[in-house]
């Protein structure tokens, strides 16, 4: 009867497990459609058979990403499968016939968080991520934060205003988060 229980449990965890991981990577799979590119997104551009022109670059500060033979190319507010295309079209412009490009994002812009929080500063984003999560990596709150709300400046708003926000709600690359007392 205890092996039997014990087994039971042991695929009811299993199962659970492999859901939680086909949620993750589906959540992934939206979120590269969707994720616009943005100054210090870190990404991996492959030209197909052209070595030379593959290789790692980072968005700069004004948005452009600089590739051999072709230049710069404006990054900011296309998705990676957008890039893609753009350079395709630039080197069908009289460099390659054919150019087969992918480009994947390498590591996503911080986030900085501000206020009550133990460790104040800019930390790596992991997508997905909640306010509380944020938090956590911040070492957690200072004695009399408020652990209701949070205030955030999103990176692509262009009035750049504080909004209030809940502690579930998702950062994003490139937030400003203020934990308020």
């Amino acid at each position: 009867m205890f092996g039997l229980l014990k087994r039971c449990l042991m695929l009811g965890a299993a199962v659970f497990l492999l859901a939680l991981v086909d949620q993750t990577l589906a959540r992934a799979e939206v979120d590269s459609d969707i994720y616009t590119l943005g100054a210090r997104d870190k990404l991996r551009i492959t030209v197909f058979g052209e070595n030379d022109l593959s290789g790692e670059f980072e968005v700069d500060s004004a948005g452009w990403i600089s590739m051999p033979l072709i230049g710069e190319i404006r990054a900011t507010g296309l998705t990676a499968r957008q890039l893609e295309e753009a350079v395709r079209t630039r080197l069908l412009d009289g460099y390659l016939k054919n150019p087969l490009v992918n480009s994947e994002v390498l590591s996503h812009r911080p986030f900085i968080i501000d206020g009550e929080v133990d460790r104040p500063g800019e930390y790596p984003i992991r997508l997905g991520m909640n306010v509380r999560e944020a938090v956590a990596v911040a070492g957690g709150y200072k004695l009399g934060a408020n652990k209701d709300i949070a205030l955030v400046t999103r990176r692509d708003d262009p009035n750049g205003r504080k909004m209030q926000i809940s502690l579930d709600e998702l950062v994003r690359p490139g937030d400003y988060l203020w934990i308020k007392k």
